[in-house]
């Protein structure tokens, strides 16, 4: 049963947090960003031929990697929190770091990403699936300031109504163990409302902040990003992966990013040893099959004397290979249930069967669940700079601190036995909501699944974004707590 299985207290990050203990953790987290040599970082970067005067770069980004864990969400609140001891620069010194036009930050994060994949290959990888992905995926940053550079209206899909901030598209890398944030860009939706473009009224855009930066500076590249479409900007970002040394076995994505565009780009990565498995899409798309083109609803009618069941999962399936404008491709309908909905897996491997989809692709799940996290642990949505610059920054350094949280988790947890966390404040989680989700995906689909009639896909979405679902979830893996303390 799920509760024999899963014994692990639950802890939340923010209590590791305790006023009373803030100098030891500050020690603490300073001693595990050493491994990851930030002055070499900064020196490989060309940070210090930027600013060459002032404070050094590595020695603001110590105290930039550092605000969450002793309590502060900016530059501001962490000069209010008695925490300016740890630097003698003062706060405009931080400001003018963050709104540095001429910084690449998105080399700087590779950087660490890097450190982190020679950390892990010196101390020994950790026994994992083996199966290394490329995943992307975007969510809504919400803002609250309409001045902030490059701002607008965006479709918020989860609470159905627009909301004002920017999408955040994410390229993450899946290396059988741990989810590392490779890269990103921020976006803006234009709209069909052409009076109201943005969302905005146009008295508001002209009151949005901008600046003037050198055209080929990093800050202006990442500026004009925020107009890409973002199926053009997610296959830069999976080239640029490849480039850094990052190499997947498959790319993962839902079904908004499903096109022959990606298809064929992901097929050309690494000359076709890199394989496509996303969500398809059940509308006007066709296929040819046989010799006649049938969108996936016709298909799905011709081919139900083919389904199957699967136990392992308990569901039914019907693969098939069909072409999508000359690309010969492999097909997956899944249902979880009598009643729910068909959904379809597209994958470029023909060999892959159903069950091993279905595991592949649940690794999606994790970008969902670091997205989570990032908002709610680490703030990401909190800056409210109007500098762009800044907000890339910002955004930088949420990616940067969830990966050494990462590091942390991985070789704490692995290495020691869990040892390290039989205290009961621990800088990381032992088992982290991914791990969790991990746990009980296939038993939910098991046990739950046929019995409430729910689709797997909405269930897990509100298992992961919906705050009530989400108790429920910390009950059954904390059986022996009370109630009240989950609730």
């Amino acid at each position: 049963m799920l509760h024999d299985k899963i014994k692990q207290k639950k802890v939340h990050i923010n209590e590791l947090f305790d006023k009373n203990e803030k100098g030891d953790i500050a020690s603490r987290v300073l001693s595990f960003l050493k491994p990851f040599e930030i002055k070499s970082i900064s020196g490989l970067c060309g940070l210090d031929e930027i600013k060459k005067k002032g404070y050094g770069v590595s020695d603001l980004l110590r105290v930039l990697l550092l605000m969450p864990f002793v309590g502060s969400m900016n530059v501001w609140t962490l000069y209010q929190s008695g925490y300016q001891f740890l630097t003698e620069a003062q706060k405009d010194a931080f400001y003018r770091l963050k709104n540095n036009s001429a910084i690449n930050w998105r080399k700087i994060l590779y950087a660490f990403c890097k450190r982190f994949k020679a950390l892990t290959k010196n101390k020994g990888e950790a026994k994992g699936t083996g199966i290394k992905c490329l995943i992307l995926d975007d969510s809504d940053i919400h803002k609250s300031g309409l001045r902030i550079e490059n701002i607008s209206k965006i479709w918020d899909h989860v609470i159905g109504k627009s909301v004002l901030g920017y999408k955040l598209l994410v390229c993450a890398f899946y290396d059988g163990v741990s989810l590392l944030p490779l890269d990103f860009t921020l976006h803006r939706e234009k709209g069909k409302n052409k009076k109201m473009p943005y969302g905005l009224k146009r008295r508001v855009l002209q009151k949005q902040s901008s600046k003037n930066r050198t055209k080929d500076s990093a800050g202006e590249k990442r500026s004009k990003e925020c107009n890409m479409n973002k199926i053009e900007a997610g296959i830069q970002m999976l080239k640029r992966a490849v480039r850094n040394g990052f190499v997947p076995d498959y790319v993962l994505s839902d079904g908004w990013f499903f096109c022959l565009k990606l298809l064929q780009e992901v097929k050309a990565l690494k000359k076709s040893a890199v394989h496509l498995l996303c969500m398809g899409k059940m509308g006007k798309i066709n296929f040819e099959w046989m010799g006649k083109e049938y969108s996936a609803g016709q298909l799905l009618k011709h081919l139900q004397g083919k389904k199957k069941r699967c136990r392992k999962v308990n569901s039914f399936y019907i693969e098939c290979v069909v072409t999508y404008k000359g690309e010969t491709i492999k097909l997956f309908f899944s249902r979880f249930s009598k009643h729910s909905k068909w959904r379809l897996l597209v994958s470029t491997d023909l060999e892959l069967s159903y069950i091993k989809a279905i595991e592949i692709y649940q690794i999606r799940w994790g970008i969902e669940v670091m997205f989570k996290e990032l908002k709610q642990y680490l703030n990401i949505e909190k800056c409210q700079s109007q500098d762009f610059d800044a907000q890339i920054a910002d955004t930088t350094l949420r990616m940067i601190q969830y990966l050494i949280l990462s590091f942390k988790k991985r070789f704490e947890s692995y290495e020691t036995l869990g040892g390290v966390f039989r205290h009961s404040k621990q800088l990381l989680q032992e088992m982290v909501l991914a791990e969790r989700l991990w746990f009980l995906f296939l038993e939910i689909i098991r046990e739950v699944g046929e019995t409430l009639e729910i689709d797997v896909t909405d269930l897990i979405e509100k298992m992961i974004w919906y705050k009530k679902t989400e108790n429920i979830i910390y009950k059954l893996l904390s059986p022996d707590e009370q109630f009240d303390k989950v609730a």
